[in-house]
Parts: structure tokens; C-alpha cells; sequence
């Protein structure tokens, strides 16, 4: 009855036009995101209607309208947006959320490539906290839209314990499944124990083959063996065994592994809170994680940092940007 009478009340409030709109009785147009006004906003330089239009829609609706438009305009939304607008964050978050996620990784990969040096922080961002089937489908829409492989562009420009670390994430047939075997869990973490603190040195590709090859509970296990064997967790021993980048890729590997919406509630607070705002990393999380998992990652932002995401964001940020974030952490 009170879903009845709810519909009742919706077509009460609305007028059909004949040209196919819908108006409330007291004059004002009900939104219709569709190509023709993603196409209108744009060629305006009407961003606040972008905004809307880009942030409001869902991804199936959102994936029909970026296909309209290349078919109606002849280019791609991704390089009309980059074209027109300001080189900042809500462009990349526009831009994002003009790409399907596995293609906006890829690009993300090849900014923190190309050019001079290295941006190896991105590179530990993305590629550590994919899954087995992320990669393969990151992999393939980097040769695709580059034409050249993501194994041999992180071989050619990054080096040492890191490169090795990448090359084993990009090159293993890591188990995607559940299956947990504790016995194998009881072995592995006698081994990494081996390799690091029970060692003089440390064998790192015992790491390396381990955390890229092992399933998600296969590992928290492995992390639950390794603390009654050590009587510390595995993050102690590698900020004991490692330094630099290869330190921060394992972290952020480990972190990622005990909890997705734990590690970037975390992270989303750090690029609030940093010593630089790091805006960009903000709009790859939620770019990422808001049609996914961010309700589960408020929760734990709220359980960590006792605030909610959304007043952080809106202390921390401004504009058409601001409004941008609100609208996607809001759109579950």
C-alpha cells in the first residue's frame, strides 16, 4: 500500500511534455542525463552540469551515455574532456568517470610512467591492491589504448627489490579463489620467518613468491601463523627487513589483504591530512571504490578517525570539486 500510494503521489507531482520531458506541477524539469545534455553542458563550458550529469548517473547508464556521445560527436568523451577542460582534479575525476574502471587504471599507470621519472607511490597504489583478475583486465586495456605491455614499461622504469616485487604481482597465476590449506599456511610462514628475522640478510623473493602467488584467506592465515610462530605481525618484520619503496609496497600489499575499506579509509584521511593534500589520490580511491565498496569504507573511516568521510571532504576540499566527491560517496 505505501509503495501505491507513493507511485500515486509521483504522477500526481508530474506533467508529460510533448517532447518527451517531465516537469513537477510547480514548473521545475525533472533531470534526464542522457548524451544530447552531456553534449551540451561540454560544448558550454557548462562544468557544474557536467558535474551533475557525470557524478548522479550509475555505471550502466553512465557506460550507455559515453557511448552516445562518441557516436553522436565522433571522439571520445575521455579526450573532449581532457581537451577542454583545466588540467586539475576534477578533470581527472571526470575523465574517470568517463572510463571503465580497468582502462582508468591503466591510464592512471601510464601518467606515473611516462615522461621523467617515476611516480612509484601510484604504481604501489594501484598495482598492490588489485585482484588476479583486475590485473589481467588492467593489463590488457594498457596494451590496448599504449600499444606496449605494462611488464615491460614497470621493467624499463623501475629497478632493484621494487621491480622484482612488480614483475611477480604482473607475471604469477596469483590463486584468485578462497580455498584455504593450513598446512601450506603453517609452511609458508615457517618460510618467511626463515627468510627475514631468522636470517642474516634477508632472501626477499621468499616474500616476493609468497604474497604474489598465495589467495586473499590463504594469506590471512599466513599472516595468523607467522604472529603465534614470531610473536609479531608480518608488518613488523618487513618494516625491519625492507626500506624505501619496497618497504611501502609490501605495507600497502599486506594492508590491502587484511582489508580493502580499512586500507583506503586510511588512505583517504592521509590525503586530507598529509603534509600536501594529495587531491589526485583522493579522486583514484573514490573514482575506484564508489560503486564497490564505499559504504563498507565510511564505516570504517568513521570507526578509524571517529568523523564522517563526507565532513572531512568538505573541510578538506572546495568548489565544483567538493561537489563532485559528495555526490559519488553519496551514490550507493
Amino acid at each position: 500500500m505505501e509503495i501505491l500510494c507513493r507511485t500515486l503521489l509521483l504522477v500526481f507531482l508530474l506533467h508529460f511534455n510533448p517532447d518527451g520531458s517531465f516537469y513537477y506541477v510547480d514548473g521545475s524539469k525533472v533531470e534526464q542525463f542522457n548524451a544530447s545534455s552531456l553534449i551540451r553542458a561540454l560544448y558550454n563550458n557548462d562544468i557544474a552540469s557536467l558535474v551533475e550529469i557525470l557524478t548522479k548517473t550509475k555505471y550502466n547508464l553512465r557506460s550507455e551515455i559515453v557511448a552516445q556521445f562518441k557516436d553522436k560527436v565522433g571522439k571520445r568523451l575521455k579526450d573532449e574532456l581532457e581537451r577542454r577542460l583545466p588540467d586539475d582534479a576534477l578533470r581527472d575525476l571526470l575523465v574517470g568517470l568517463a572510463l571503465p574502471s580497468h582502462v582508468f587504471y591503466a591510464n592512471e599507470l601510464y601518467k606515473a610512467i611516462d615522461g621523467l621519472g617515476t611516480d612509484e607511490s601510484v604504481l604501489i597504489q594501484i598495482l598492490c591492491t588489485l585482484t588476479y583478475q583486475e590485473m589481467l583486465f588492467v593489463m590488457a586495456a594498457y596494451e590496448s589504448e599504449f600499444d606496449r605491455t605494462l611488464v615491460d614499461d614497470v621493467k624499463d622504469d623501475t629497478s632493484g627489490d621494487l621491480k622484482m616485487f612488480f614483475v611477480s604481482l604482473l607475471d604469477s597465476r596469483r590463486d584468485d579463489g578462497g580455498t584455504v590449506h593450513k598446512e601450506r599456511a603453517a609452511v609458508d610462514a615457517r618460510r618467511l620467518l626463515k627468510a627475514g628475522i631468522e636470517k642474516v640478510g634477508t632472501d626477499e623473493s621468499v616474500f616476493y613468491e609468497v604474497l604474489s602467488t598465495r589467495n586473499v584467506n590463504q594469506l590471512r592465515l599466513i599472516f595468523d601463523n607467522y604472529k603465534e610462530l614470531s610473536g609479531h605481525d608480518i608488518e613488523k618484520a618487513i618494516e625491519m627487513e625492507f626500506s624505501w619503496y619496497i618497504k611501502e609496497a609490501l605495507l600497502t600489499f599486506v594492508a590491502a589483504t587484511r582489508s580493502l575499506p580499512v586500507y583506503f579509509a586510511t588512505r583517504l584521511d592521509a590525503c586530507m591530512y598529509g603534509k600536501v593534500k594529495d587531491h589526485r589520490q583522493l579522486v583514484r580511491i573514490i573514482v575506484r571504490r564508489f560503486e564497490l565498496d564505499m559504504s563498507e569504507i565510511k564505516k570504517e573511516y568513521v570507526s578509524i578517525f571517529h568523523v564522517h568521510l563526507k565532513a572531512d571532504i568538505y573541510a578538506h576540499t572546495e568548489g565544483l570539486f567538493q561537489a563532485a566527491l559528495l555526490n559519488l560517496i553519496g551514490l550507493e
